[in-house]
């Protein structure tokens, strides 16, 4: 009979965990998501306030996806924060001005 290997002794490489990446991809959403919040105030002024009273909850729905955006750019991009970050205020805050002018326009 074979010698086998000792499963204890010889124990195989742990599993690879989500990196630390996601939550600095995260945190670089969720301020993407403030800056791009703040950006029609300081294109249009305080009006924009009373047009954000009506629609507010379809901008609030941009912020889990702003979130998950910076997420998936983070495992896109590993071990490139300045890269991660600039794709996902480019990528939240595009998405947040098309939906502004789309109610805009309506």
């Amino acid at each position: 009979m074979p010698d086998l290997p000792d499963p204890v002794i010889n124990m195989p490489p742990h599993t690879k965990e989500w990196p630390s990446t996601l939550v600095a991809g995260g945190c670089f959403g969720l301020f993407a998501y403030c800056l791009s919040l703040l950006s029609p105030f300081v294109a249009f002024g305080s009006s924009v306030l009373f047009f954000f009273l009506y629609t507010w909850p379809f901008f609030l729905a941009l912020l889990p996806v702003a979130i998950f955006l910076g997420m998936a750019v983070s495992v896109w991009q590993p071990q490139k924060l300045l890269v991660t970050f600039i794709l996902t205020l480019v990528i939240v805050s595009s998405s947040f001005w098309v939906l502004f002018y789309m109610f805009v326009g309506w």
